[in-house]
């Protein structure tokens, strides 16, 4: 729309004099949107030096934010988690400026820090809601899945989860070595890994996030990811389905660095639509989009959430409210009926 004349905005007709007088607005906002020639200097140098964008801070909200949530802006999960996230994401971004090398057990315990939250003591929960829903899915996928999450299912107590974190980030490392050509695949079981093992007493998903983020800049990937459905997923989906799904967070990171971050890319329709999601269903999200919802606690977090494989990419309405009066804060994603069921684990069927 930058560059649409406006003597025909979008195809339509002189006819059409307030869709004009949007348009006319929209290009004013890009206009003004546009960095001084010494931030277009600073942007460009630290783009070159490593070869990505980076979004700018007004809109670092897309990245910890869920695109799915996108329509309940910045503050969606409560105005302290949206003021901290930031500041981490900054601290990310300076520690990937040191550059690349091994991955240590440092660089995880920066951003354990970051996010203000203890190690686990207690049993691992995580493959736990696998199980709820095992018998949903199909036996093949079932037991690739069980088999991934098998090392880490008894893994309790703080030495125990350090260890198993060392040796797993040591296989990241040996991994990277061999595969230079291809830094996401080992960056992707990494994470993978990551999710499985659950080493924190809490904000497990927003430590994976950073340290994705982190990797993404130090091996020169990318600036970083905007995703779409980034949660419990992980728990349902191959090693292949999600790294398309990291892959898309990344396109969409850059389209919307390089647009200035005047949007977030999953607000845009029909540009992102289901299409673009990459959404296939399987035969089997029925039956797993079921036995999830049997498994919730009745709070109406199950309701506010509830998986939509084969539904738009967001609400009809950008102005759209939180499902519930409550302020949506990030307690409250956290309940037991979290969403668990992706509405992108149409990406399973890929791996079938």
């Amino acid at each position: 729309w930058r560059s649409v004349p406006l003597s025909t905005p979008l195809g339509c007709p002189p006819s059409c004099p307030m869709l004009r007088h949007v348009l006319v607005i929209l290009q004013v906002a890009a206009a003004l949107a546009v960095p001084s020639s010494d931030e277009a200097c600073a942007l460009q140098t630290k783009s070159v030096s490593r070869k990505i964008v980076t979004l700018p801070d007004k809109a670092l909200w897309y990245v910890f934010l869920d695109g799915r949530d996108a329509p309940y802006g910045e503050f969606a999960y409560g105005q302290d988690y949206s003021l901290t996230m930031p500041k981490a994401l900054h601290s990310v971004h300076d520690i990937a400026e040191a550059g690349d090398g091994p991955l240590t057990f440092e660089f995880f315990e920066k951003i354990k820090n970051l996010t203000g939250h203890k190690w686990r003591y207690y049993q691992n929960v995580g493959p736990s809601e696998f199980d709820q829903c095992r018998g949903a899915l199909p036996p093949d996928v079932a037991n690739t899945l069980a088999s991934d999450m098998a090392d880490f299912r008894t893994v309790k107590g703080v030495d125990a989860i350090k260890g198993n974190l060392t040796h797993v980030i040591h296989k990241y490392n040996k991994e990277q070595a061999a595969e230079r050509s291809d830094p996401m695949g080992p960056l992707v079981t990494l994470m993978r890994r990551l999710a499985f093992l659950h080493p924190l007493s809490d904000g497990n998903g927003r430590s994976r996030l950073l340290l994705l983020q982190l990797e993404l800049r130090r091996k020169g990937i990318a600036g970083g990811t905007v995703r779409y459905n980034n949660n419990k997923d992980v728990y349902f989906e191959s090693a292949e389905s999600f790294r398309r799904k990291v892959e898309e967070g990344i396109a969409a990171y850059k389209r919307a660095a390089e647009g200035g971050g005047l949007v977030n890319p999953w607000l845009l329709r029909p540009e992102v639509g289901s299409e673009a999601h990459k959404l296939r269903c399987p035969s089997f999200t029925a039956p797993l989009q079921a036995c999830w919802r049997n498994v919730c606690d009745g709070n109406g977090v199950a309701a506010a959430h509830r998986p939509h494989c084969c539904r738009p990419v967001r609400p009809s309405s950008r102005t759209a409210s939180p499902p519930t009066s409550a302020p949506r804060t990030r307690r409250s994603r956290t309940k037991p009926c979290r969403p668990l069921i992706p509405s992108s684990i149409s990406f399973i069927a890929a791996s079938l």
